[in-house]
């Protein structure tokens, strides 16, 4: 069944295959490991109650786990075809934590509770289960909530889950749960032929990488200028029991194996790792190397149409879920696939079990999904707008141009003759002030005394570009 609310999270409807309700098909809830939760699905258009199908209407239902799920109408489509259908897009509820913002909030050798509990601070949303993921340091600043809920998750190392409470047909709460991992190790067995009615095998070599550089939290180096930490002063060999050789003044890990491999004609292919928190070159290297084992190897992913049996009776043994770590056997192709991977999206048909798709990987994916990305970038350019609006004060060879030198100096001008106004009413004792001697080569100097400094007569630019 389908609940339908409206945006102030009242009930308008029940949909449902029963009685005299508005029945639905085609019910897609599709979800992945990086974050990405939507639904889809389409009603007869001429049904009364389809009127309740309106962007920003919510629908709800529950989950394999018995939870409850909510979702957005986003976008609607209505055909004429053979008959009148209306087909609804939405989005997870949790995305409204991008319009949640943050400005400030430093979450400082705590546990994952703590920081997911100042991330979700003046949102609708509060922890749910949270494991023990140890203890760790990081920051929101300028940042949405979404955004802050994926940091934590990417710190502390752990899989994110969203769900809602139903209670009187009336939404009352809405869970973050923060676990160690989604899913678990089944030992279920995907068989073409058997409960599988295709694989399709993908291998992508894009992201590989044979070796990283390595960069931590901004340090200042002296004259306002500064540079990122580098694990250059760190020095590794196998001979010492570290898993690679990494000569000191280095600024970045090779692995030989994935060299050989990998490499372009015995050249590396290389990459970057940041941690803008990791103040201690010795775990930054460590954390590039651990970074660099998962990057070296092609990405690996499996499709496949399954028939989800967990619906019928005496089948629970069955079930699929998200993270889970299964089998695939397909001995028809030369080389056979004979592979044990993980769960990284399901796209489950409500009505259908047989229709459901999932698809296996042999990596984790990052739990940022595309959309933060995109608005990480976003921001990003955003910081920087200041600094390319200076840039048309600047010639083409980089001198600065004459109109804005022009309009700087008069508010210099401007300043140093309040000084000299100022230098004339007041009393100063011998001494008060102090200068060093001039060098022997000094070209020019200026005397700051009661009435000595003449707006009308001074031509600055000449005086200081010359």
């Amino acid at each position: 069944m389908l609940y339908l609310f409206d945006s102030a999270e009242k009930l308008l409807a029940i949909y449902s295959q029963e009685n005299a309700t508005c029945p639905y098909y085609d019910a897609v809830h599709t979800e992945k490991l990086t974050g990405e939760n939507t639904f889809i699905f389409t009603i007869p258009a001429d049904h009364q109650d389809s009127r309740y199908i309106t962007e920003g209407n919510l629908v709800g239902f529950k989950d394999p786990y018995k939870d409850w799920q909510l979702f957005e109408i986003k976008r609607i489509t209505d055909i004429h075809g053979e008959g009148l259908t209306r087909t609804a897009y939405c989005e997870h509820v949790l995305y409204e934590l991008i319009d949640d913002f943050i400005e400030d909030i430093r979450p400082t050798d705590c546990t994952a509770l703590i920081a997911l509990i100042k991330a979700l601070e003046g949102t609708r949303w509060e922890p749910g289960v949270v494991d023990d993921l140890g203890v760790n340091s990081t920051n929101f600043y300028y940042e949405s909530a979404l955004s802050a809920v994926q940091k934590v998750a990417a710190i502390w190392k752990g899989e994110l889950r969203f769900r809602v409470v139903i209670s009187n047909n009336a939404i009352t709460k809405r869970y973050v749960d923060l676990l160690a991992r989604r899913g678990a190790v089944t030992g279920k067995q995907f068989t073409y032929d058997r409960n599988t009615s295709q694989i399709e095998r993908e291998v992508d070599l894009t992201s590989v990488v044979t070796a990283l550089y390595g960069r931590g939290k901004g340090v200042e180096v002296g004259d306002g200028y500064g540079r990122r930490l580098d694990f250059s002063g760190i020095g590794w060999a196998v001979a010492n029991g570290n898993p690679a050789d990494k000569p000191l003044s280095q600024r970045w890990i090779g692995d030989a194996q994935a060299l050989a491999q990998w490499g372009r004609a015995g050249r590396h292919r290389f990459g970057v790792f940041e941690d803008s928190e990791e103040t201690d070159p010795a775990v930054l290297l460590q954390k590039t190397w651990d970074t660099l084992q998962e990057r070296k190897m092609p990405r690996v992913t499996y499709s496949l149409d399954v028939v989800d049996l967990e619906s019928l009776s005496g089948y629970g043994h069955e079930k699929v879920r998200l993270g889970d770590t299964v089998r695939v056997i397909d001995r028809k192709f030369n080389l056979e696939i004979l592979v044990e991977a993980r769960i990284l999206e399901i796209n489950r048909n409500l009505l259908k079990p047989e229709d459901t798709e999932i698809t296996l990987g042999n990596f984790t994916p990052s739990i940022t999904d595309e959309a933060l990305k995109q608005m990480e970038i976003n921001r990003a350019v955003n910081d920087k707008q200041g600094v390319w609006d200076r840039a048309s004060q600047f010639n083409a060879d980089g001198t600065l141009s004459a109109g804005k030198l022009t309009d700087t100096l008069v508010g210099l001008d401007h300043t140093l003759q309040l000084a000299s106004e100022a230098v004339t009413e007041a009393k100063i004792a011998v001494g008060a002030i102090s200068t060093p001697k001039l060098a022997t080569n000094a070209v020019t100097a200026d005397k700051l005394a009661p009435g000595t400094i003449n707006e009308a007569k001074m031509n600055w630019k000449t005086h200081l570009l010359y």
